[in-house]
């Protein structure tokens, strides 16, 4: 108990810095998902200011997998975007302007595969069955990352919910194509594509 109000007495600030001096770091990441709850797209479209030596990612894995799909359509009909691959890349290009993210991120699901670019049509409509990654990629993150110099982080290889008991801490990896990262980056050599299996 002694110690609890040693730490509890302290200055947030302060204290945060000392954990960042004592582990050696020169910043912190933290990631924000705008498709993961109200609360999380509002930190996104208005953060509140940030503390210094921290910054930003935006965590977009309910993009790519099936199962995030009705989430972002509930988020985009929330701010009154249009049901579009168009409507998606400007609620996308909003967070980026007012969260400056260091990099976007994604999980790709263990079936993925990328072969060719698409062709796109950006007023495609979206409805309830999630369009192909690749077509998610091509039409709108891509473009996004060129557009504003980021780096495009793919966390490939997810397979969610091998152990449902444990809920979000419950995913696990399945084997990753890698194959399909390097026809990525040959396909699109002005964006800087990071894999990670």
């Amino acid at each position: 108990m002694a110690s609890f109000i040693r730490y509890a007495s302290q200055d947030g600030a302060k204290f945060n810095e000392k954990v960042l001096r004592l582990a050696k770091l020169k910043y912190v990441v933290t990631s924000h998902a705008p498709f993961f709850s109200s609360r999380q797209l509002q930190a996104c479209l208005a953060p509140p200011p940030r503390p210094p030596r921290y910054r930003a990612a935006l965590e977009l894995d309910a993009l790519l997998e099936p199962r995030g799909w009705l989430s972002v359509l509930r988020t985009l009909e929330a701010t009154d975007t249009t049901l579009t691959l168009e409507g998606l890349s400007v609620l996308l290009e909003r967070c980026i302007v007012t969260l400056r993210p260091e990099y976007l991120s994604c999980s790709t699901p263990h079936t993925f595969a990328y072969a060719t670019p698409h062709v796109t049509v950006p007023n495609t409509a979206l409805g309830e069955v999630a369009p192909t990654v690749a077509l998610i990629l091509d039409a709108v993150l891509l473009p996004l990352c060129r557009k504003h110099g980021l780096p495009l982080l793919l966390r490939m290889g997810t397979r969610r919910g091998m152990n449902p008991t444990l809920r979000l801490a419950g995913d696990g990896l399945g084997s990753a194509r890698l194959e399909s990262l390097g026809q990525l980056c040959a396909a699109h050599p002005k964006t800087k594509v990071r894999g990670q299996a």
